[in-house]
């Protein structure tokens, strides 16, 4: 069952590049997709440079050799993200939606990690436990990993190997969506990899495809 076509797609990067570079040049393939994005308001571009500073406060915690000496910068006043359908996809996109390998990503686990200060809570070790594991999510959230938006505005992410053109959809006895590529000059389609496709990823395809939204069918080669 065909979902949308892939529009855009950020560059692969190499396979060391820190999470908090990889954020920012999202965030770049993010703003050349406008047309796409539906819900961009005025202030959004803001909230999501807002957004790729905190995480980059993260990336240098987590690369650092010397914690020690790290020095962060607290705003004078909490962060504050607007609630957006663009921005929150984002956030769940750098996440793969997960927290760790057992555990969702939840509206607490964001509101806590973009309140929490690196420099006041790498002195203690609790928090540095919880630094630690946000650090751990967000790397495995991007590693080795594109940025994807659709036709129709939504946004993922997948394997090194999509392309612009890719196809994101759900195969049979699978409710998760997968990307594959049509073959030229034929009818059938390949199978590339997997992909994390933001307000997809618990069965909403086969609710979509009950209420008669997602017809297309193919046949995969």
């Amino acid at each position: 069952m065909c979902i949308d076509t892939i529009a855009r797609l950020s560059n692969p990067g190499p396979d060391t590049e820190p999470f908090g570079s990889k954020a920012t040049r999202w965030l770049s393939t993010l703003n050349s997709a406008q047309k796409f994005l539906t819900d961009w308001p005025h202030d959004l571009q803001a909230s999501l440079a807002d957004l790729c500073s905190i995480v980059s406060k993260y990336s240098s915690y987590n690369y650092s050799t010397d914690r020690s000496v790290l020095k962060f910068e607290s705003p004078e006043e909490p962060q504050s993200l607007e609630e957006n359908q663009v921005l929150g996809a984002f956030i769940h996109v750098l996440f793969l939606g997960r927290i760790s390998s057992r555990e969702r990503l939840t509206e607490y686990d964001i509101s806590e990690l973009l309140d929490m200060d690196p420099l006041i809570a790498f002195s203690k070790s609790k928090e540095t436990d919880h630094l630690d594991k946000v650090c751990q999510a967000f790397e495995q959230g991007s590693k080795r990993r594109r940025l994807l938006i659709t036709e129709k505005g939504y946004v993922g992410s997948a394997s090194q190997t999509a392309e612009e053109g890719d196809i994101a959809c759900v195969l049979p006895s699978c409710s998760a969506p997968v990307i594959v590529r049509k073959l030229q000059d034929e009818d059938s389609y390949k199978f590339v990899g997997e992909c994390y496709l933001h307000g997809f990823m618990d069965a909403e395809v086969i609710t979509l495809q009950i209420k008669g939204v997602l017809k297309e069918q193919f046949i995969l080669a």
